[in-house]
């Protein structure tokens, strides 16, 4: 049991710096210290099916299935400022998200024409020639759904 109260509480996972702990209640994200104080809802409203943290800790990318069945990947400040942003905006079924610890991207499953492959989202634009690359903890949420890649082949040192 991860708290007292009576509903049930799946997935619990540390932030990267070990000062929150995320976990699934009832379908909403909520977070929390790790000595149980401090509980709140980060995504309620639609059923959160998965998530994961940004190597910062700063954000969560999280799959969120909505009324009709389908789901989107998120995500959305971990310290609940902003509006979330739908990074797949594709209305099938998206899941099993995780984030690169190094290079600044987030891979997901995807259902595109019937069938499911991985997609990779950038979360930078790519450098303009002879610019240095923004670091991997920087979000360029401008048009970030446009950016969902499917790539063809892959390795575990896809997208260094």
């Amino acid at each position: 049991r991860l708290t007292s109260t009576p509903g049930e509480e799946i997935a619990p996972s540390f932030s990267p710096k070990g000062d929150k702990i995320a976990f699934v209640r009832e379908g909403k994200l909520w977070l929390m210290k790790p000595d149980g104080t401090d509980q709140k809802v980060l995504v309620g409203g639609q059923k959160v099916l998965d998530y994961d943290w940004s190597p910062d800790g700063k954000y969560v990318a999280y799959c969120r299935m909505d009324g009709s069945f389908s789901a989107e990947i998120f995500i959305a400040a971990t310290d609940g400022t902003g509006t979330p942003v739908n990074i797949s905006r594709h209305a099938t079924w998206n899941s099993d998200v995780s984030w690169s610890e190094k290079n600044g991207k987030v891979a997901f499953v995807g259902q595109r024409r019937g069938s499911y492959s991985m997609h990779v989202v950038s979360l930078q634009r790519p450098a303009a020639d002879g610019s240095a690359k923004p670091p991997a903890d920087q979000i360029d949420w401008e048009d970030l759904h446009l950016r969902v890649e499917r790539p063809t082949t892959t390795t575990a040192e896809y997208g260094t």
